[in-house]
């Protein structure tokens, strides 16, 4: 009998590179380090994240640290060999670098493979997992809040980014041969007394691609603070869709929750849309 051969997964399919809060309040040193990659094109999507402001080296962490995970989709190895990406040459240089295939419950969409991340299982999303939404929205012209209380039966905290999908999903993954605990990480967080919290989408102009949620909810589709709206999207002709991520408006969130949070997502955007 022949022995099926396995498909080698993409390496470019989500790229996370995740470091603690010392490092990141110290990211502002990372801005006067020189080019050693001078001369070389930057790969579409790359681009932008050379104009990301830095992170103020004064503000102090909590005591205990943070983690930051900042996800750049469609991202291999080999754009970060070729870009001019300083700041993260430097994360590489003084910190640790490793792989980390997930296999996913369906395919390797990010509609599957957040949620499988945010579960620890192989499990799939829904149509409706990138529904996210800031708890003061609106959606289709009801507030989101309203909506997910007639999901859930609950009040979202005002605060909160909330994932309308998080239901379906459960109900997708029900008959699954083994446990399954749908936003497993932000349970773990929630449970154990750590703050959670995302910022950022990676939206197109007719649609909501806000995979943050189903990576860092609980398991009431939840996370406790953050902003995945619009607000981060600017018009720009020259980027695909006609937009691109606000890195300056992406930087004052961050820095506006980091005191009261622990771990925090972030999505650049401009990556996906690439």
């Amino acid at each position: 009998m022949k022995r099926r051969r396995m498909k080698s997964p993409g390496l470019s399919t989500v790229l996370a590179l995740v470091f603690c809060a010392v490092i990141v309040a110290g990211l502002a040193a990372a801005l006067h380090l020189p080019d050693r990659k001078s001369g070389r094109a930057d790969p579409p999507g790359l681009k932008a994240c050379s104009s990301m402001p830095s992170f103020d080296a004064d503000r102090s962490p909590r005591a205990g640290g943070k983690a930051v995970v900042v996800f750049l989709d469609r991202v291999g190895l080999s754009d970060l060999n070729q870009a001019n990406t300083p700041h993260i040459d430097h994360l590489i240089q003084n910190g640790g670098i490793g792989l980390m295939t997930t296999n996913t419950g369906g395919n390797r969409s990010q509609r599957d493979t957040y949620i499988t991340m945010g579960a620890g299982t192989r499990i799939i999303g829904s149509a409706k997992s990138s529904l996210a939404f800031d708890a003061g929205e609106d959606y289709q012209g009801v507030s989101v809040g309203s909506l997910y209380q007639q999901i859930s039966g609950r009040n979202p905290p005002a605060e909160a980014v909330v994932d309308l999908g998080y239901a379906q999903s459960v109900r997708n993954n029900s008959k699954k041969p083994y446990t399954v605990t749908i936003g497993a990480l932000g349970t773990a967080l929630r449970d154990a007394g750590y703050h959670a919290a995302a910022v950022g989408n990676c939206d197109t102009p007719n649609e909501y691609h806000r995979y943050l949620a189903p990576f860092l909810m609980d398991d009431q589709g939840i996370i406790p603070k953050g902003s995945v709206d619009r607000s981060f999207l600017v018009e720009d002709s020259e980027r695909p869709f006609g937009i691109r991520t606000d890195y300056h408006l992406l930087y004052d969130k961050v820095q506006k929750i980091w005191g009261d949070s622990d771990v925090i997502a972030i999505q650049l955007g401009d990556t996906s849309r690439a």
